[in-house]
């Protein structure tokens, strides 16, 4: 069918609506009530309803509009003429943040489409209706990123209090109401594989024999090497929480399947990093991450970090763009006797502390006027706007963050060899302002002089 000729005039006439909820409620945010106020309002707007998309289900935060089937859609109808006005009940409901929320708008104004809201008022024909969108659009991003704090608030009292973890059910157990229950069946293909790891069987031969006896996971597909490793590290099956990287607390809220000895043996065996593994394990690495290439740059005009390869002399460090490369335990060797030579215990008092930062809510508050005063005086655009918003807030929320979580320990550099790798690495963080690998030189040894650690302590 061709698509419908587009109407000469401004005004629309012909509205699609998306409704969209992450969780669905029995109140006033449910999918039905919102529903009932978008076609209640292009009723009062004299618009023709082409189509209500419902999203149940769907995280605006977490999905991108592209990969959302039911906002695919909606833009297909925008596309075809077919709608020329996106109506929804709130701009959180189609965007992630201001500028997903400008782009949105942009890519209808290509189609002379317009996007209008219940809730909230703006006219994007204007200077002025822009920038009370941008606003409205930064306020949204605000508050989701304040409601992703209260529910991570939430989550640290349950944590220190051994509550069982939230969201989908671990492998080995079922949910009774808000209790863990083993799931026998489970437990024996967890405590078997337990048993083949530490016998120094591969995982890939572990998921091979799981696959040929019908096997699957919690989701009901066959295991991969990645998730069978992910389900022998989970401190789930050990009845633990993770209460600081590395550090774990035993609850008594629900049954281990395997005993803490024997899930420390599997967890020191899977980390180990000697042992030959995917990918996924290369943050295992001390410096992966951390090590910065002396050659290349990033967008962001900081040295590309450096990962771990595998090499026929011993692990190195590798920078993944031009390939410079560097002996890891030589290099690590480096910069643990430099972070010793600086971690006594006073400093690492102060460290764990945090660096005091004094956060002024009036400059942030004085900071974003400026921006919006530019804005109003053209000398920058809405994507400008959005971006320098983004990056202003960003700036304010690393000056409010907490110290970070280091090891409860008085002496760092007694407690060391005690460490778990996490541990070793936030430690290392912590204390690193920067650490660099400049490039090679030809010499028949080891050139330390290439390892460039700077201090942050």
């Amino acid at each position: 069918m061709a698509p419908k000729k587009r109407p000469t005039s401004t005004t629309p006439t012909r509205a699609v609506c998306y409704v969209r909820i992450s969780v669905d409620r029995d109140d006033e945010t449910s999918t039905e009530t919102q529903e009932e106020r978008v076609r209640a309002y292009c009723t009062a707007h004299g618009w023709t309803v082409v189509d209500v998309i419902v999203e149940p289900g769907r995280s605006a935060y977490k999905a991108s509009r592209s990969t959302r089937p039911g906002f695919r859609k909606v833009m297909g109808l925008v596309s075809t003429g077919a709608a020329d006005v996106l109506v929804v009940w709130k701009l959180d409901r189609a965007c992630r943040d201001t500028v997903d929320t400008l782009n949105l708008v942009n890519e209808l104004a290509e189609h002379d489409a317009q996007l209008a809201s219940v809730t909230e008022h703006f006219d994007t024909s204007t200077a002025t209706g822009r920038m009370t969108l941008t606003v409205l659009a930064a306020l949204a991003e605000m508050e989701s990123a304040t409601k992703s704090e209260r529910v991570q608030a939430w989550q640290d009292k349950r944590l220190a209090s051994g509550a069982t973890p939230t969201g989908p059910r671990p492998f080995g157990y079922r949910r009774e109401r808000n209790r863990l229950l083993i799931v026998d069946a489970e437990a024996v293909v967890i405590r078997r594989a337990a048993d083949e790891v530490l016998a120094g069987k591969s995982l890939r031969s572990i998921v091979r024999d799981l696959t040929a006896a019908g096997v699957v996971g919690r989701s009901g597909k066959p295991f991969s090497n990645r998730t069978l490793r992910e389900m022998l590290l989970a401190p789930t099956i050990a009845a633990c929480r993770e209460v600081e990287p590395g550090v774990f607390v035993r609850s008594d809220v629900w049954e281990p399947i395997l005993d803490r000895e024997t899930w420390n043996e599997v967890r020191a065996v899977l980390l180990d990093p000697a042992r030959r593994t995917g990918p996924g394990n290369a943050r295992r690495w001390l410096l992966s991450g951390i090590a910065g290439c002396g050659r290349c740059k990033g967008d962001d005009g900081n040295p590309v970090a450096m990962g771990s390869k595998p090499h026929a002399a011993g692990p190195r460090y590798s920078c993944p763009s031009c390939h410079l490369s560097i002996e890891a335990k030589r290099t690590e060797a480096i910069v643990e006797t430099k972070l010793h030579g600086v971690l006594d215990p006073e400093t690492y008092r102060h460290l764990r502390q945090g660096r005091p930062v004094v956060v002024n809510p009036d400059d942030f508050e004085e900071a974003s006027a400026k921006l919006m005063a530019r804005f109003v005086a053209k000398d920058i655009d809405e994507t400008q706007l959005a971006n320098l918003a983004g990056e202003l807030r960003r700036q304010h929320e690393v000056a409010s963050a907490p110290p970070p979580r280091l090891p409860d320990v008085d002496d760092p550099v007694e407690a060391w060899p005690s460490f778990t790798p996490e541990q070793k690495r936030v430690v290392l963080s912590a204390a690193t302002e920067s650490l660099t690998i400049k490039p090679w030189k030809p010499s028949a040894s080891f050139d330390k002089t290439r390892v460039v650690w700077v201090s942050a302590v």
